[in-house]
C-alpha cells in the first residue's frame, strides 16, 4: 500500500478525488461539515468505483434547535455525544490521562490480591451471577475491565448444566496485577493487560485467526473510571463491534463516596456516575434494550451509603438495518409488557414470517387479485392468540390478515377451524367477517399458519361504549337478540343433505376448544371427537385431566386465594379422584333423550366482549362479530348463558323488569364516584333491553 501524490499520477489522483466529490454529494453527508471517508477501488483498466462511504461519524448539521434525528439515525446519543465522541478520540491520541490512568492501574494491582473476597462479600457477584445465568452469551465475548476474572467465572458455573451454550471469552483490563489473577483462573482464552478503549480501538490485534468477530461486549462495574467523554465513545465503539449483545453494569457511586476519596489522597480513585447519560443515549435502530433493572450493590463502609448497580442489556435485532428492525416489530409482541416470566411470554407470542410472501399471497386471495398489490402493511392488534395485521390495497381497499402465535391451540385445528366457522357462518347471514384465504399449515412460502379475511364493517363497540345514546343501546340490545334467534334456529348443527355443497367442503372434526389442547395437554393421545353422544363429550373434558395429571401432575401449593382454604402441597391423586367423581355423575348433567332441546348441538361464540363486537356507527346495531377462534359445537344447555358483553351487572336480578335510573344523590358524588355510577348505569341498561325486547 502506497500513497498515491498528484505528482506521480495525475490523472488518477484527479480522478479519485472526482469520484471522492461525487459520492460525497450523493450520500447524506452532503450537508455535513466535517467531512467523510469514501473508500474506492481502481481497476487494471484505471475505472475507479466508489465503494463505501464512511461519515465522520454521521450527518452532523442539526436541522433545528428541537431535533437530533439526522444523527440519530446513525449515532445513538444525539449531538451531546458526538462532542464527547471528539473530545476523547482528542484525549485517546493525546494521550492526556495515561498518568490518572497507571495511578488507577497501580492501586488496584495492590489490592487485587484481597480484590475477590471484597466483591464475593458484597451482592455484586451474584449480579454477575445473575445476568450470567438470565442472558445468552454463547460465543466470543469481550470482558471489558475483566479484574480478577469474575464473571468468567460467574459465566463457566452457568454454562456447566449446559454444554451446549459455550463462551470463549477474552478479558482486558489496565491492571497488570488483576489481570494475571485473571489469567491465571483459567476461565479466558486470552487476557490482554490494556485499557478498554484502546482494545476497541485495536479490535483486530486482540483477535488471533480463531476468531472471527465478536459476539458480546461485557462492561461490568469497570466503566466508572472514565470520562463522561471517554464513556460516550465506548458505548458507540461497542455498538459497532459487538455482533450480537451489549451488557453494561453501572455502579451508581455517590458524590460523597468521591469526596471520602478525596480526603484520603486517592483523588484519581474518585468514579463517574454515568446513568444520567446512559438512560438518554439510546441505541441504534437495528438494536433494542431488552433490560435495565436497578440492583442493590454493596454498602459503602466509608460513608454507610447503600449503592445501587444497573444492568443494562441490549441485543441487536436479526438482520443489520432499520429495515429488518421494523419487520423484527411486525414479528414480536410490542403491546405491553408482562410481570412474570416476561420473556417466556414474549418468545410464545414470537412469529416470524415472510412479509412479502404474506402480501403477494393476499393480493391474490381477495378477489382474485382485482384489488392490485398491498400498498401498507400495519400491524393492528395483538390478542391473547394473534397478531392482527392491516392491508392497504392500491384501490383503497382493505383487508385484515390474522396470524396465530404458538400458545393458539392445536396447529392446523385452530387456524382451520376458525375459518371454516367463518365461512358457515357468512353463509347464513350472520355478520362475520368474509374468509378471503386462509393456511392451517406453516408449510406454505409464508413461513406460518395464517387467514385473510374481510376487515370488519362499523366501529369497535368499545370505542362507542361511553358514548352510546339510549336509542342506540337499544338497538344493540335488539340486534344481538335477532343475532342469537338467529343462532338457536338455523345456526343448530344439523347434518347437511348429501351432495349439498356444504356437506363437500365443511365437516365437524376434533374439537378445537382451547382448554383441550393448552400446556402438555397438546401431547396427550386420548380421543377429542367429534362425539355422537354429549354424555362422552362431557366424558372427555375429565379424561383429559386425568390423562395430564397422571403424567405431568406434581405436588404442588396452591395460588392464592385457594391456598387459605388448601394450606400445604395439595396430592395430584386427590385432583384425580374428584375428576372421577365428576366423571361418575357426568351421564346425568344432561337429559337422556338425544333429541331433548337441551342436547341439541349449537354454536355460540366463545368470548363475545364489547372488543369482539362491532356496530353500526349511526345506529348502533351490531354490523359484525370477530375472533371465532376457539369456537366449538356443545349442547345448547351447555352453551347458554349472557355473554359478557350483556351479563347482568347486578347481584340480584329485579323481577319488575323496571327501567333502570341514576342514583338520587348522583348530583352529589365525586367524580371517580359519578363515572362509576354512570358506567353501572350504562350496563343495567343494556341488560334491560336485552331482557324487555323478547316480550315487546
Amino acid at each position: 500500500m502506497e500513497l498515491i501524490k498528484k505528482e506521480n499520477n495525475p490523472v488518477l489522483f484527479e480522478r479519485l478525488q472526482q469520484v471522492a466529490l461525487e459520492a460525497f454529494e450523493a450520500g447524506r453527508v452532503r450537508c455535513s461539515f466535517m467531512g467523510c471517508d469514501v473508500d474506492m477501488t481502481v481497476r487494471p483498466n484505471g475505472e475507479v468505483f466508489a465503494v463505501e462511504i464512511n461519515p465522520q461519524p454521521a450527518s452532523f448539521l442539526q436541522e433545528s434547535k428541537w431535533t437530533d434525528l439526522p444523527i440519530i439515525e446513525s449515532l445513538p446519543g444525539g449531538f451531546t455525544e458526538v462532542v464527547n465522541i471528539f473530545i476523547a478520540n482528542w484525549f485517546l491520541h493525546k494521550g492526556t490521562k495515561v498518568e490518572m490512568r497507571n495511578k488507577i492501574a497501580d492501586t488496584y494491582t495492590g489490592f487485587s490480591s484481597k480484590y475477590n473476597t471484597y466483591v464475593e462479600a458484597s451482592e455484586l457477584y451474584n449480579i454477575m451471577k445473575k445476568v450470567a445465568e438470565e442472558f445468552d452469551f454463547g460465543g466470543v465475548v469481550f470482558d471489558l475491565g475483566c479484574g480478577t476474572g469474575l464473571f468468567g467465572r460467574a459465566l463457566h458455573e452457568a454454562q456447566q448444566p449446559d454444554s451446549s451454550i459455550v463462551s470463549r471469552i477474552i478479558g482486558f483490563d489496565t491492571s497488570s496485577g488483576m489481570a494475571d489473577i485473571c489469567r491465571e483462573s483459567g476461565f479466558y482464552e486470552q487476557v490482554y493487560h490494556r485499557p478498554m478503549e484502546t482494545a476497541l480501538l485495536n479490535t483486530l490485534s486482540c483477535l488471533s485467526t480463531s476468531y472471527d468477530s465478536v459476539d458480546h461486549v461485557v462492561g461490568c462495574s469497570a466503566l466508572q473510571f472514565l470520562s463522561h467523554e471517554e464513556f460516550a465513545f465506548l458505548l458507540v465503539m461497542c455498538f459497532r463491534m459487538a455482533k450480537r449483545s451489549i451488557t453494561v453494569v453501572l455502579d451508581e457511586i455517590t458524590d460523597a463516596c468521591n469526596e471520602r476519596l478525596v480526603k484520603t489522597g486517592e483523588p484519581h480513585m474518585c468514579a463517574m456516575n454515568h446513568l444520567e447519560h446512559m438512560l438518554p443515549f439510546g441505541q441504534p435502530s437495528e438494536w433494542r434494550l431488552r433490560k435495565h433493572e436497578r440492583l442493590f450493590s454493596w454498602k459503602s463502609p466509608a460513608t454507610g451509603e447503600d449503592i445501587y448497580t444497573n444492568v443494562f442489556r441490549y441485543e441487536r435485532i436479526e438482520g443489520v438495518n432499520s429495515k429488518t428492525a421494523i419487520d423484527t416489530d411486525l414479528f414480536s409482541y410490542t403491546s405491553g409488557r408482562f410481570i412474570l416470566n416476561e420473556q417466556i411470554r414474549l418468545r410464545e407470542r414470537y412469529v416470524k414470517f415472510n412479509v412479502e410472501a404474506l402480501k403477494h399471497l393476499a393480493a391474490n386471495h381477495t378477489e382474485s387479485g382485482q384489488h392490485g398489490k398491498v400498498v401498507r402493511f400495519t400491524k393492528l392488534a395483538e390478542g391473547g392468540f394473534n397478531r392482527v395485521f392491516l392491508l392497504d390495497m392500491e384501490d383503497v381497499f382493505q383487508a385484515i390478515a390474522k396470524i396465530p402465535y404458538l400458545i393458539a391451540g392445536p396447529k392446523h385445528y385452530a387456524t382451520a377451524s376458525e375459518a371454516a366457522t367463518l365461512y358457515f357462518l357468512h353463509a347464513r347471514g350472520v355478520p362475520v367477517p368474509k374468509v378471503y384465504g386462509y393456511s392451517s399449515t406453516s408449510e406454505n412460502p409464508v413461513g406460518t399458519e395464517y387467514i385473510i379475511m374481510e376487515k370488519a364493517k362499523g366501529v369497535g363497540l368499545q370505542s362507542k361504549w361511553l358514548t352510546m345514546a339510549k336509542k342506540e343501546r337499544h338497538r344493540l340490545a335488539s340486534s344481538f337478540v335477532e343475532t342469537e334467534m338467529n343462532f338457536l334456529t338455523s345456526l343448530s348443527v344439523q347434518p347437511e343433505k348429501e351432495g349439498s355443497g356444504m356437506s363437500k367442503e365443511l365437516c365437524i372434526g376434533p374439537i378445537a376448544d382451547y382448554m383441550f389442547w393448552y400446556g402438555k395437554r397438546s401431547g396427550l393421545d386420548f380421543y377429542r371427537g367429534p362425539w355422537d353422544d354429549p354424555k362422552d363429550y362431557l366424558r372427555a373434558i375429565a379424561t383429559k385431566e386425568i390423562e395430564c395429571t397422571r403424567k405431568h401432575g406434581n405436588p404442588v401449593e396452591v395460588d392464592f386465594p385457594h391456598n387459605g382454604i388448601l394450606p400445604g402441597k395439595q396430592d395430584p391423586q386427590k385432583y384425580i379422584d374428584l375428576l372421577e367423581s365428576y366423571a361418575t355423575i357426568s351421564p346425568h348433567l344432561l337429559p337422556k333423550d338425544l333429541l331433548s332441546p337441551s342436547n341439541k348441538p349449537t354454536l355460540r361464540h366463545p368470548d363475545l366482549n364489547p372488543n369482539n363486537i362491532f356496530v353500526d356507527p349511526e345506529s348502533g346495531a351490531i354490523s359484525c362479530i370477530i375472533d371465532w377462534q376457539h369456537a366449538i359445537i356443545k349442547p345448547r344447555l351447555l352453551a347458554s348463558g349472557y355473554p359478557p358483553a350483556f351479563e347482568n351487572p347486578d347481584t340480584e336480578l329485579s323481577l319488575e323488569l323496571k327501567e333502570p335510573t341514576l342514583p338520587s344523590d348522583y348530583g352529589t358524588l365525586s367524580t371517580e364516584e359519578k363515572s362509576q355510577a354512570y358506567e353501572l348505569y350504562r350496563r343495567q341498561l343494556t341488560f334491560y333491553y336485552l331482557l324487555l325486547l323478547p316480550h315487546l
